[in-house]
């Protein structure tokens, strides 16, 4: 069973991880539509939005709570972000909120940071809200990879990427639903199962 520091911290780390992750799946599932698909481009468009919004509530929460590791990791941003992301608006013509990488590239540590009753129910909330979000870009995701394959919709991402990101997705929702049982990841099953994903994720392309 997790404390509430480990609660948070896990949950906060996992959300500024997979958010980004998702809002950057949506900006190249958009960029790669034809102009004929109008409308799954703007629901790819929702989902950036959604997904942005999100990522700034993670961040506004996260301050002084991640853990130093983390931080200074470069698995949430790095010194090349903010150039990639301008690179890419310039390229595909989608906005992109610059402001969320600069928040995280400024994030502060405490050795002992506070925790009280609002930030655990805050937390909590934000879990439940990307757990609602992720299961719809899920869906969204696997009824894109469907009309590919069954050749009802053309897009310029391959079905094989399609797939590997839906897997990413269904990976954050299995995570999110451990952290709201507050269940612990130490454990020899979630280990192998984390190794095997991340694996897969690696082999993919």
């Amino acid at each position: 069973m997790l404390s509430n520091l480990e609660y948070i911290r896990e949950s906060l780390e996992l959300n500024l991880f997979f958010m980004r992750i998702a809002k950057e799946h949506s900006i190249f599932i958009e960029a790669a539509f034809t102009a004929k698909n109008r409308e799954p481009a703007e629901e790819a468009e929702a989902f950036k939005i959604l997904f942005s919004n999100l990522l700034i509530k993670a961040i506004e929460l996260s301050d002084g709570i991640l853990s130093e590791d983390v931080t200074a990791s470069g698995e949430l941003v790095t010194d090349l972000t903010l150039q990639a992301e301008k690179e890419t608006e310039f390229y595909t013509g989608i906005s992109i909120n610059s402001r969320i990488t600069k928040a995280e590239l400024a994030f502060a540590n405490e050795e002992e940071p506070s925790i009280d009753p609002v930030l655990l129910q805050d937390v909590y909330m934000l879990n439940q809200q990307a757990l609602a979000s992720t299961r719809a870009l899920a869906n969204y995701k696997a009824r894109l990879l469907r009309d590919v394959l069954a050749c009802r919709l053309f897009t310029n991402n391959y079905p094989l990427l399609l797939d590997h990101i839906l897997r990413e997705a269904k990976f954050y929702i299995r995570s999110l639903m451990r952290l709201q049982r507050k269940n612990s990841s130490n454990t020899i099953d979630d280990a192998i199962e984390e190794e095997i994903f991340w694996n897969k994720r690696h082999q993919g392309f």
